[in-house]
Parts: C-alpha cells; sequence; structure tokens
C-alpha cells in the first residue's frame, strides 16, 4: 500500500513539519516524534466511497439513485467533479496536482480543492474533480492511472528524474483519455455542474472516447456533500501498525 506525498494545494507545508521527498510516500522524520509519519484514510470513509460509488453506478445504469452494499462488480469509468460550474474551472484544477485518496476496493484520484489541518494528526481535504476505476483495485487504478496523472512540477530536478521523464502536463481531454485508457473502456461518464464543449468532445472522439455527461444533481444532495471531502490520519509506524490491526480486520481484507 502506497501513501501521498504531504502537500498542500498552495505548495506550502503544514506547521512543524518537513517537506516530504520528491515522489515518496513517507513523511520524513519529525523531531517531535523522532519516527516517520503513515498516512491512512479513515475506514469509515472506504465503506462510504463504496457505497457512493455503487450509487453512481446504479444512476448510469438505471437513472436512479440507489445505495447498495459495497460490491460493485460493473466496470466503469466515472469522474466527478464537486465543485466547477464552467470547464475552464476543471481545466485550472489540473494545475493544483491528484492527490491519490485510501477508499477500496476501487481506485480513485483527486484534484485537491481545499485542505484543513484538524489537528496535529488529522486533516480534511476537499474534492475538486474524482476519477473512479469500479471493479479493479486499488493497486491496478494507482498504476494504470494514478502514477500517470502525479504532477511533475513537485519534483525538483524533474530534468534528470526517470519518474518525471515519463510524465507530462495533462489537460482534461489527456485526463479523460488516461481514465479510459487505464480502465480498459471507451465511455467515461461524467457528473458535473458543466458540460463538456465540442472541442473537449471531438479531442475525445478522435482518440475513441465518448464523455457521456451526467448532471451533479443527480446525485443527492447529502451524498454529493458527504463524500465531496475525506479525512486523513497521520502517525508514526508503529502507530500506524496500531491502527490497520484495529480498523482493518482480517474479515474486511478477505472481503
Amino acid at each position: 500500500m502506497t501513501y501521498p506525498p504531504l502537500h498542500h494545494p498552495s505548495g506550502e507545508h503544514p506547521p512543524n513539519r518537513t517537506p516530504a521527498p520528491p515522489h515518496a510516500y513517507l513523511v520524513p522524520d519529525d523531531p517531535s516524534d523522532n519516527g516517520d509519519h503513515l498516512w491512512h484514510g479513515y475506514p469509515d470513509e472506504c465503506f462510504a466511497m463504496t457505497s457512493f460509488t455503487d450509487s453512481l453506478v446504479a444512476q448510469v445504469l438505471y437513472g436512479a439513485w440507489a445505495t447498495q452494499p459495497p460490491i460493485t462488480a460493473v466496470k466503469m469509468a466515472l469522474a466527478i467533479d464537486f465543485v466547477s460550474h464552467r470547464q475552464a474551472e476543471a481545466e485550472a484544477s489540473l494545475g493544483r496536482g491528484w492527490n491519490g485518496a485510501w477508499e477500496f476496493p476501487m481506485g480513485i484520484a483527486n484534484t485537491v480543492n481545499s485542505r484543513t489541518v484538524i489537528n496535529e494528526q488529522n486533516a480534511r481535504i476537499g474534492r475538486h474533480l474524482t476519477l473512479i476505476g469500479t471493479a479493479m483495485t486499488g493497486n491496478d487504478f494507482h498504476t494504470r492511472v494514478i502514477d500517470r496523472l502525479l504532477d511533475v512540477h513537485s519534483c525538483p530536478d524533474r530534468k534528470h528524474c526517470e519518474i518525471c521523464q515519463k510524465r507530462e502536463s495533462r489537460g482534461l481531454a489527456d485526463v479523460f483519455e488516461l481514465l479510459a485508457a487505464g480502465t480498459s473502456l471507451s465511455e467515461v461518464h461524467l457528473f458535473s455542474h458543466w458540460r463538456p464543449d465540442d472541442q473537449l468532445v471531438a479531442l475525445l472522439k478522435a482518440d475513441g472516447v465518448s464523455i457521456i455527461h451526467h448532471e451533479l444533481t443527480d446525485i443527492p444532495e447529502a451524498d454529493r456533500e458527504a463524500n465531496r471531502y475525506y479525512t486523513i490520519w497521520d502517525g508514526t509506524e508503529a502507530q500506524g501498525h496500531d491502527f490497520r490491526d484495529a480498523v482493518w480486520s482480517p474479515s474486511w481484507k478477505r472481503r
């Protein structure tokens, strides 16, 4: 399992934290506890986002919002823009970078809209544009989609970095094409206030990708707002082991 580097959307770092090294998923040593810090998503959000995704699939397939158990087996490429009212706002959000989230069993990536540090070990993250691949593991989604989206500007040596050399700046068309390719699908379902313009539709169509628009209001407001945010926890490696043992029971892992 991997954990995202510690970055504010503004590029600044939270108080009393040292910057994470490029491409590292562990926060460097903190002099206050002499140990690495690990990052985890809260387990209740693992369940909530899976149920939310099931309901999105039901909305696409049946035209009705239906909360279901987290057992989605239908493969689908989904994108939700929780914030933008115009396509240009969605495009601009890509400049804030991607943040891999921890909801399982599907894979998810978000552009960050806001971040609030609640206390020393908790932060609340506001989603902007969220990409979801259903019926695939988080690891597969990371390899096929997230790793190809991660921003290049977070590395100070991107001219010589082998990882950065494989990446480039992405526009909305590139993002949707990567999501389609990474999920091996030709359709991307977008829930948003804005409708893709003719140019974006044509760019995607030229590469064999159809973007199917759904109104963001097709998602009930309570569900939309509940899933617009997620919370992260961070602590030492020892605390991380205790956290995983407490919230990821063997029966949960087997499922």
